[in-house]
Parts: C-alpha cells; sequence; structure tokens
C-alpha cells in the first residue's frame, strides 16, 4: 500500500516521539498561548527528506520544536482587536533569533496557521524554520483565526504590517516570560501575498525599529507588490486561471474602504452581484472559479478594461497606490525571489517593485533579486525555501 506524504507525516507524529498535548492553556497579558505539541528533530529531519526539499541539509534541523497558538493584541482601522498565529520555539537552544514567516493567499478559513494540526505538511515545514534554532511566527493574518469577524484586508498594507509587528511583539515577550534568551536577530520571509506582506512588514519596521531585536533582513517571493502594475497585468490578458484572486482582492478593497460601488465598476454582471456571497471563508479557490469565468473580456467592465480616463477608474488607481508597500528607501536588505514561469502573479511585478525601490535610491547591496528559473507560482515554493534556508544560515 503507498501513502501520501501527509498520511506518513501523521502516523509518523503517533506513532514516534512527537506529542500532542491536547491543548494545554497558558494564560497571561498581553498574549495567550495554547500549547499544541512537540514535534522532534529527528522525525523532523526524515520528513523534510520527504517533503521535495531533499537539499536541505539534515544537520540543519537540530532541535525538537515546541508548536503554540498564539492570540495577541493588535488593531484594525486604529481599534483594538485580538489577532492570533502559529509560534514554533526550538528546545534546548541557548539562544535564538526570530523569523516571522507569511503564508500565501488564505481565503478558507480553515486554513488559519494556528488551527492545523502537528501533522499538516504546512507545520512540519514552519518546525522545521524553527528546528534550525529560531523561534519562527507564523500570523494567521487579520480576518482569520482569532479575528475571523472581520474580512481579511487582502493586499492592504496597514493591516498586513499590523498583524506581524504586533505578533513579533507578543512573541518576544512570550520569550522574555519562558527566560528564552533571543539574540537580537530578526528576519522576515513570505511568499506570494505573503511576500507582499513581508515588504509592508520590512518597511513599517524600518520606519518604526523593535526594542531589543534588530531586522537583519527580508526575504520576500512571488508577491504583488505593485498593484497598479499587477492592475495592469490582470487586464492585459485575455484569459486567466485563477480569477478568485481577483474577486478577493476587489471585494477586501471594497470592505475596507466602504465603497460599495467597487465591485460593479471592476466586474460585469452577472459577477460583480455573485462575488459577495462566494466571500464567506467557506468556499474554496476551485468553487469561488467556477462561479467566476476565466475570459477577462466577459469578467471586467469596459470600463476597467479601457483603464485610465474615468474619474471612477482614477479614484481605483490611486487606492491601488496607496496599498503599494514600494514609496520608501530600504537601508535593510531586501532579497527578492521570483518564479521566471509564474503566470499567477507575473515575474514582471518584482521586477518593476525593484526599479522603483532603486529609483528611490535604494541601493544594489540593499536590493538583490534570485529569479527561479522554470518555476511557476505553485512549484516555486519549494525552490524559495531552499533559497531561504541557505541564505539564513549565515545571518
Amino acid at each position: 500500500m503507498r501513502y501520501t506524504i501527509q498520511q506518513i507525516i501523521a502516523m509518523l507524529l503517533v506513532f514516534s516521539g512527537c506529542t500532542d498535548d491536547g491543548g494545554e492553556q497558558k494564560s497571561t497579558k498581553p498574549f495567550e498561548v495554547n500549547h499544541k505539541g512537540t514535534i522532534r528533530a529527528k522525525e523532523l529531519q526524515y520528513l523534510i527528506s520527504i517533503s521535495g526539499l531533499t537539499d536541505v541539509p539534515a544537520a540543519q534541523l537540530q532541535y525538537d520544536v515546541d508548536v503554540y497558538a498564539l492570540s495577541y493584541p493588535s488593531t484594525y482601522k486604529s481599534e483594538p482587536i485580538t489577532a492570533s498565529g502559529l509560534l514554533l520555539v526550538p528546545k534546548a537552544a541557548a539562544q535564538v533569533g526570530v523569523i516571522s514567516f507569511q503564508r500565501g493567499t488564505m481565503i478558507l478559513q480553515s486554513e488559519a496557521p494556528s488551527l492545523q494540526p502537528l501533522s499538516s505538511y504546512n507545520t512540519i515545514v514552519y518546525a522545521a524554520l524553527a528546528s534550525t534554532g529560531r523561534m519562527t511566527l507564523v500570523p494567521d493574518m487579520i480576518g482569520l483565526g482569532a479575528s475571523k469577524e472581520i474580512f481579511h484586508p487582502y493586499y492592504l498594507e496597514e493591516p498586513s504590517a499590523n498583524a506581524v509587528v504586533d505578533m513579533i511583539q507578543a512573541a518576544k515577550k512570550f520569550a522574555e516570560q519562558e527566560q528564552l534568551k533571543l539574540d537580537g536577530k530578526l528576519l522576515l520571509a513570505g511568499y506570494s501575498q505573503g511576500g507582499y506582506i513581508t515588504l509592508a512588514a520590512h518597511k513599517a519596521i524600518e520606519a518604526k525599529p523593535l526594542e531589543g531585536l534588530n531586522l537583519q533582513a527580508s526575504f520576500p517571493a512571488a508577491g504583488g507588490y505593485d498593484l497598479t502594475h499587477l492592475q495592469s497585468y490582470f487586464t492585459a490578458q485575455r484569459s486567466y486561471s485563477q480569477p478568485f484572486y481577483l474577486a478577493f482582492l476587489a471585494y477586501a478593497f471594497q470592505q475596507y474602504y466602504e465603497k460599495p460601488e467597487l465591485l460593479k465598476l471592476i466586474f460585469s454582471e452577472p459577477y460583480a452581484s455573485r462575488i459577495p456571497s462566494l466571500m464567506t471563508g467557506t468556499k474554496s479557490p476551485g468553487a469561488i472559479n467556477a462561479s467566476l469565468t476565466t475570459d477577462m473580456e466577459t469578467l471586467f467592465t469596459r470600463e476597467f478594461k479601457a483603464g485610465a480616463g474615468s474619474a471612477n477608474y482614477e479614484a481605483l488607481k490611486t487606492l491601488f497606490e496607496r496599498e503599494s508597500p514600494i514609496d520608501f528607501v530600504p537601508r535593510i536588505p531586501i532579497h527578492f525571489y521570483h518564479g521566471t514561469a509564474d503566470l499567477t502573479v507575473p515575474e514582471e511585478n518584482t521586477i518593476e517593485t525593484i526599479r522603483r525601490l532603486r529609483e528611490n535610491g535604494a541601493s544594489d547591496e540593499i536590493i538583490t533579486y534570485t529569479p527561479l528559473p522554470g518555476e511557476n507560482h505553485s512549484s516555486g515554493i519549494l525552490a524559495y525555501i531552499r533559497e531561504v534556508l541557505k541564505k539564513a544560515e549565515s545571518m
């Protein structure tokens, strides 16, 4: 009988030394943690070897990892809220660094990292990051997990950055409480939407440095950082295989900016009226795609396809420019990555973002770019993680 990687992981967690303690609760302010269990280094070494990350040296995975669900205070539109995420802590390390990893688009509420079991593929990958000796943070992001009553502010800069920065602050306090010594070094990484969030958080931390933690570098990958460029890309396509991304983005902007007419500006009928009922957090990307169309001539309104010229379009373009975190001069290294065969989020968006940042005044030493040859949006994630692990090892 053949087993999937997920089935093998589940069996190892049951029959090996990995433990799930059923949710031991610790409560304190300004955060709450729920201990989900422990994953041992020797199991991580094996699981990573069968995951596709075959060139990650097993010697890097040194420590058993405690896995926690973390709830912490944050803000949304200047109002206090409770956000959440996954916190993974290496055991027995004398001193640890910190890495915050922002994952890609999550449209299902059930996908929130803090809700995933120890046996999930994603949790294993996050634990591998922690096993190298870094406390690893994976924010659920606002709108998922503890803050699910809010519609997820998809590709919106301030709430994206807040969720990351506030989780870092809470994790730092957790480390102090647990007498876990931090080495003061912070890294940021993320793929797809997580790449966008990583750049937004990098910008926020440069503007307001964190006490006791020094941002060493960030590693954004495959993100749509320049939203006006992304809009131009979408409207130029005759066909686009993942229209749920477009509906998600537009509905998030409509909700955040409280502009009830926005969907009808972008999408023709019956799609404009259909989209709100698809954004419940219970419908998969495939189900949403099936309710839309891959034909961009049919999906978009003539006004949106035509672009510049109408007052409505110019107002929308202003919002896209406002929410593109590329209007600063980075002084701390940013290492960009993107698959050269990515048709979901085009490589040109990263190239244009780098051009803009250098035009702003960033040096070639601060901004670097590593293309991932032949990788598309799905396959690029493994190549990216391999690159980040190699780069982070020297920091």
